[in-house]
């Protein structure tokens, strides 16, 4: 079985205010005035609280997730509103079903939403999305980490966070990863400006 988590990185932040409004349970590593969030409300699966940061935090972030190490999924926020989603591969074709079989799945946090698309979806840039939603990255480079084929979802997660300039804290952890982990000694040396926000 592969990684499963989700966390929430918020671009320009204030460190007193991301502690002030991040969901009890979580962890938080600081990264410049970058944040990323480790909630236990998204352990679920599917990003819950990073819309609702962004809303409180007058700011833009993205949620990312994996699934089993298997796909990679994206929501971006700014200020409550959801600008940009995707998932890398497209879970239709992962699980191998139509569209119109998609609302049977629960595929809640996986970017899509089974809806048959459009015409002009030929025109769709989900890497330049991706760039103009969080303000920031380099669109050729999240090009690039979207389409190159990759073993694991991680692996892509990597790619994706060097792409848009975010803190490499976010791959590969979770609230749960890090609450079982919490009492290695090694595990601050690994992310630096790691806190744990309680209730």
């Amino acid at each position: 079985m592969g990684n499963f988590y989700v966390n929430v990185t918020l671009v320009d932040v204030r460190a007193d205010e991301v502690r002030r409004q991040a969901p009890r349970p979580s962890f938080v590593a600081f990264d410049g005035a970058d944040a990323v969030v480790f909630a236990a409300a998204d352990d679920a699966g599917a990003p819950v609280t990073g819309a609702g940061l962004t809303h409180a935090l007058g700011c833009a972030g993205i949620s990312i997730g994996v699934h089993d190490d298997d796909i990679l999924f994206w929501e971006v926020h700014r200020q409550g509103e959801t600008l940009a989603t995707g998932a890398v591969p497209d879970p239709a074709e992962y699980f191998g079903v139509d569209l119109a079989d998609l609302d049977t799945l629960d595929l809640d946090g996986f970017g899509g939403d089974g809806e048959e698309p459009d015409e002009d979806d030929d025109d769709v840039d989900p890497a330049a999305d991706l760039v103009a939603a969080l303000g920031r990255g380099d669109v050729d480079a999240v090009r690039v980490a979207l389409a190159t084929e990759q073993v694991f979802a991680t692996d892509r997660h990597v790619a994706l966070v060097e792409a848009l300039r975010l803190p490499r804290a976010a791959v590969g952890w979770g609230h749960r990863y890090l609450a079982a982990d919490w009492a290695d000694h090694d595990l601050g040396s690994r992310l630096p400006g790691l806190e744990r926000l309680e209730a």
